[in-house]
Order: structure tokens, then C-alpha cells, then sequence
């Protein structure tokens, strides 16, 4: 099951109202993600919870104010692409290539490669087709971690469609390797 119906369906077994604290559980329990108490305290989010309750409708609240993409996250699952991001590792898993690494804010991010994509292709480099992908979109390369580096000019946090691209970059790569 997907962490997006996991969470729904902790959703359905919860009377209403809900609360924040129970969005808090409920996001533990379906992703293992951590929702700080800003959140739980936030007065905004408790008034949005008054007149939506549905899964969609709350992952989509968390997006535009916290910058948490559940779904997007979800839809990681099996991608084999660890994601480190609000210090703590949302998605991780010992099959994975590669990982992206966002700092403080999501205003800079890092993507290198995995000991396991090492020791199976016995290289320490990105494949030069991610190398190209990521350079397009303004990455340079990280000599420390074997991987690319990008960190916005402007000191704002990456939109959701900068880090859709990257997540396709990679992706596209990993469907390659997975068919050698």
C-alpha cells in the first residue's frame, strides 16, 4: 500500500473534526516523517482542519505552507532515490542509487551516489548522462561528495517543479540502469 492510502485510510478510521496533533500521528504513521510542533501549534493549519478533512485536501495544505510534499514522496516509493530534507531522512531505503540531500529551507540541494551504486558500478562519479541532466538545470559538481550541488541564487527555497526535475533526472538514469 502506498504511503498516500495509508494515510487516507488512518484518515477514515479518525472521527471528525480532527485535530492537528491527529494529522501529526497520522503523518508519522504513514510516512515516518516527523511534523515539528510549529505545525501542530500553528493556528492557521487547526482552521483549515475545521472545513477540510480529506487526505488530498490536507497533503495539498502541508505542500503550500510547510513545503512537505507527501504525495510527492509517496510517489518515491521503490524509486530507489533516498530523500534527506527538514533534517531527517523522509525516504530511505538500502536498495537506493542515489540520494537528494536539501539543506536548511530546501534553498540548496545535493544529489550523489549511494555506497551501493558505488560498489556496483565501481565508480564514485554520477552517471555522465545525470551529470548533463543536472548541469542543464544549474548544478555544479561537488568534488566532497561525488555528486552535483545547487543552491538558489536568491536564498529561496527550490520550487516543487526544480526538485520535479531533478527527481525525473534521476529517475530516467535509474530506469536505465535498472535494465542492464
Amino acid at each position: 500500500m502506498k504511503k498516500v492510502e495509508k494515510m487516507d485510510t488512518h484518515l477514515e478510521q479518525m472521527k471528525p473534526p480532527l485535530q492537528t496533533t491527529d494529522i501529526q500521528k497520522v503523518v508519522q504513521a504513514a510516512y515516518q516523517i516527523d511534523l515539528n510542533s510549529k505545525i501542530v501549534q500553528d493556528h492557521n493549519f487547526a482552521q483549515f482542519l475545521k472545513e477540510n478533512q480529506s487526505g488530498q485536501q490536507i497533503r495539498q495544505f502541508i505542500n503550500q505552507t510547510y513545503g512537505i510534499n507527501l504525495d510527492a514522496i509517496s510517489a518515491l516509493e521503490g524509486s530507489r532515490i533516498s530523500l534527506y530534507s527538514k533534517n531527517q531522512w523522509i525516504v530511505q531505503d538500502d536498495q537506493d542509487l542515489f540520494v537528494v540531500w536539501t539543506g536548511i529551507g530546501d534553498v540548496d540541494v545535493k544529489v550523489y551516489p549511494t555506497d551501493l551504486y558505488k560498489n556496483k558500478t565501481n565508480t564514485s562519479s554520477l552517471p555522465s548522462e545525470l551529470k548533463a541532466s543536472l548541469q542543464s538545470i544549474g548544478y555544479q559538481p561537488d568534488e566532497q561528495s561525488g555528486g552535483y550541488y545547487y543552491k538558489d541564487p536568491a536564498g529561496q527555497a527550490v520550487p516543487d517543479s526544480f526538485k520535479g526535475q531533478t527527481m525525473g533526472a534521476i529517475m530516467q538514469v535509474v530506469r536505465g540502469l535498472d535494465k542492464r
